[in-house]
């Protein structure tokens, strides 16, 4: 499909919106590798890093098989983004599971992490389970949105200096690694430009 969608006429940019872990496959990853229109940012929902969350989030991955997939897809795609859904405060969830989730978060170096502390689910496995304190969630939502604007800026840094190409919208745009940026362009228009400087996770950027 993705390679049909490639043969379009006129197609400058193809990202994909969201993929499991477990659907990576290698001719996917030489396609990202080799294909300068196919953006080199896969967003794959993680949810947690811990494994027996996971079963009972009833995942079709585990955590090494999650960790696996993005470094087969870092071996052969250049500086590739990572980004993820997590949810937090999982019915059940121990500090030490949480740990486990911060740990693989550290390891992938997503460039974004969108947060969701659990809210119960009517008609789900799930709640039927106690729920943790509001507290402890909105701690837990608190310690990984840190870490997540550690991680993206870390990520955004390694482009200072650097050529990429925005797509530019009505109030600043995406790079191709989906890193928000601020640059001068007209909307709906992909702009070379030279990152100067990263602040809170956005790259500013003049036209190369």
């Amino acid at each position: 499909l993705v390679e049909r969608l490639l043969a379009l006429r006129g197609l400058a940019r193809l990202r994909l919106s969201s993929i499991e872990a477990n659907e990576i496959s290698d001719p996917l990853i030489a396609l990202m590798a080799s294909e300068p229109r196919f953006c080199p940012h896969l967003h794959l929902p993680l949810q947690s890093g811990d494994d027996e969350v996971l079963r009972a989030m009833r995942r079709r991955y585990n955590r090494r098989q999650y960790l696996a997939a993005c470094e087969r897809v870092a071996e052969r795609v250049a500086d590739p983004s990572f980004t993820a859904d997590v949810i937090v405060g999982f019915p059940g969830e121990t500090a030490e599971q949480f740990e486990n989730t911060m740990d693989v978060c550290r390891r992938v170096g997503f460039s974004r992490i969108h947060i969701f502390p659990y809210s119960r689910r009517r008609g789900t496995d799930a709640a039927l389970l106690p729920d943790l304190p509001g507290r402890v969630k909105k701690e837990r939502h608190r310690r990984l949105e840190t870490l997540a604007g550690e991680l993206t800026d870390r990520y955004a840094a390694r482009f200072l200096g650097r050529e990429v190409e925005v797509l530019v919208e009505a109030d600043g745009g995406y790079t191709e690694r989906y890193l928000k940026a601020r640059v001068a362009g007209a909307p709906n228009t992909i702009v070379r430009a030279r990152v100067e400087r990263v602040e809170h996770g956005e790259i500013h950027a003049t036209s190369a």
